[in-house]
């Protein structure tokens, strides 16, 4: 990963900070300001890399409504990753700034993202054109009484990907994605539910891929309740750019998902939105 000597805050960071308060100090009307966060924090239980929490906030500005129903948005987040193993490339912390277009569950823009590992102290920026997807689903089954059907609750699934394109050259094309299929079995006191879910994971990016090119099946059990999921996963990940390396992890979390719009009110809980593996 190459070093990036400058730092501060770029010139879009600048941009979109005045962006964001314009609205307030100018009484401008704007469509909406949507946010989210989602965090995890896990307990490695086989022991290789500990304790650790990833946890990230973005706040965004929904300025306008396009032809086509496209949302027009900018927006800026800060991120934040730290484990007590095998911390030199993991512990880090980071700011991004970027314009979106958000149509159903697509997004598509520009990113300027800036990162420092607390470790090592190397810091880099990244200038990216993304896409990016989520979508669910949820399938009602419940026997009725008297009639016929399933002996579980529901059928419900999910996946996530990110298709980048590093302006910078330093990670160039990247593909992050996973598909997540669960039963929702039943529904404990406190309307806790309790899944059961296989997934499949695929990452994958042309410079610098021998620690990130891998894939791999998990499956796994969780407790949820509103944003939260309890739970463990075993997942089996093999780098392919290196031979013979397939490791199986063995984990608990708990993970969290929540979105909002502070100009209605109001959110929706994802709780399997996976931003890092």
């Amino acid at each position: 990963m190459r070093r990036i000597v400058h730092s501060g805050v770029s010139a879009l960071a600048i941009v979109l900070i005045i962006l964001l308060i314009a609205p307030m100090a100018e009484g401008l009307e704007v469509e909406g300001w949507p946010g989210y966060t989602w965090g995890r924090l896990a307990h490695d239980l086989r022991g290789k890399y500990g304790d650790s929490v990833n946890a990230l906030v973005n706040q965004g500005i929904a300025w306008t409504t396009l032809p086509g129903d496209v949302t027009f948005e900018t927006y800026v987040e800060g991120s934040f990753a730290d484990r007590n193993m095998d911390i030199n490339w993991f512990n880090s912390n980071g700011t991004a700034e970027g314009i979106r277009f958000t149509k159903d569950f697509v997004k598509f823009g520009y990113e300027a993202s800036q990162l420092t590992y607390s470790v090592n102290g190397e810091y880099t920026e990244l200038d990216q054109l993304f896409v990016t997807w989520y979508y669910d689903w949820y399938s009602y089954m419940k026997r009725r009484r008297g009639g016929e059907g399933w002996p579980f609750s529901a059928l419900r699934g999910s996946s996530w990907g990110r298709i980048r394109d590093d302006l910078s050259n330093q990670e160039g094309v990247s593909v992050a994605t996973f598909i997540n299929q669960g039963i929702d079995w039943f529904t404990l006191p406190g309307n806790i539910t309790f899944n059961t879910f296989v997934e499949y994971h695929l990452a994958y990016r042309t410079q610098n891929p021998k620690w990130f090119n891998a894939h791999g099946p998990a499956v796994g059990f969780e407790f949820r309740k509103s944003a939260f999921n309890l739970g463990m996963d075993w997942y089996w990940e093999t780098l392919t750019e290196q031979q013979d390396s397939t490791y199986m992890y063995w984990r608990c979390y708990l993970q969290w998902f929540f979105d909002w719009d502070l100009k209605s009110g109001g959110g929706e809980e994802r709780t399997r939105w996976d931003m890092r593996r």
